[in-house]
């Protein structure tokens, strides 16, 4: 199991120096531009509070917080970064990844090779779990606490508590929506309709939450949707994460994990 743990760590490798790239860019050019947000802050401040406030909803920013905003490198990063660009990206690579652990395989017929080993459909599955989790770690980790090196350069203080909620949260929300794609992948043998049905539940719970946040008789959609326990804003700002946001990440990964390998274990994975 651990050859094929680090086999599929290795062929996805440059996949996730790929998106680490890409987030450690965005962290510094936030950064970068930080320093002269700041000097421009009373205006900017002026002109978000003439934005709708059904907008910050939408985004998981509260009314009343819009002047904090410029507040701390923690308040900036939330608003900029964490709010849709950081999960965009967690939410592209986890979908990737596992829509192409199992799926991909069958599509390309690989999967009956890894059957033919002498390990059991257990250590596969446990393999290809547990390599899209240090996938997901190792991720969250550079894209995160990245930060810390810029910090230094453009001499800004940062919370490292703060740092390492966001993290935690971030990290749990990323491995939710890769144990569904997995599930997807364990359920369907081609990888692209693994993908487009992950990706289309996960457009819903967007839709969901942010019908929410527009529609006072639609609330209740906010607690079908995985972002709205993703609650960037209290992990980063005020360095707090909900006990029901683990708890409901928790059980969709452990749930979503038992109902893939009961598949994976009895359904034909030879094409």
């Amino acid at each position: 199991m651990f050859t094929l743990i680090k086999r599929t760590i290795w062929i996805k490798g440059k996949t996730l120096l790929i998106y680490c790239l890409i987030a450690v860019l965005f962290i510094w050019m936030f950064c970068a531009f930080y320093p002269s947000v700041q000097e421009e802050s009373e205006e900017l401040k002026e002109l978000f509070t003439h934005y709708p406030e059904g907008l910050f909803k939408a985004v998981g920013l509260e009314i009343d917080k819009i002047g904090n905003i410029f507040g701390s490198m923690e308040s900036f990063m939330a608003t900029e970064h964490y709010s849709i660009m950081w999960p965009l990206l967690i939410i592209v690579l986890v979908i990737s990844l596992g829509s192409n652990f199992i799926s991909g395989e069958i599509e390309k017929s690989t999967m009956e090779f890894l059957l033919s080993q002498p390990i059991s459909r257990f250590q596969i599955f446990a393999g290809k779990y547990i390599s899209g989790v240090i996938l997901v770690i190792i991720f969250t980790i550079i894209s995160v606490f990245s930060i810390i090196p810029f910090a230094v350069l453009y001499d800004f203080d940062i919370s490292l508590k703060s740092n390492l909620y966001i993290g935690i949260i971030g990290f749990l929300f990323g491995l939710s929506i890769f144990s569904i794609s997995m599930m997807f992948s364990c359920i369907v043998s081609r990888k692209g309709i693994a993908s487009m049905l992950t990706t289309g539940l996960v457009i819903l719970m967007y839709a969901a939450n942010v019908a929410s946040a527009f529609n006072e008789s639609a609330e209740w959609l906010q607690y079908l949707s995985l972002f709205h326990y993703y609650d960037y804003n209290s992990a980063l700002i005020d360095a707090v994460i909900g006990g029901l946001n683990v708890i409901v990440f928790m059980g969709t990964i452990i749930i979503s994990t038992i109902v893939s390998g009961v598949i994976f274990l009895k359904r034909d994975l030879v094409k």
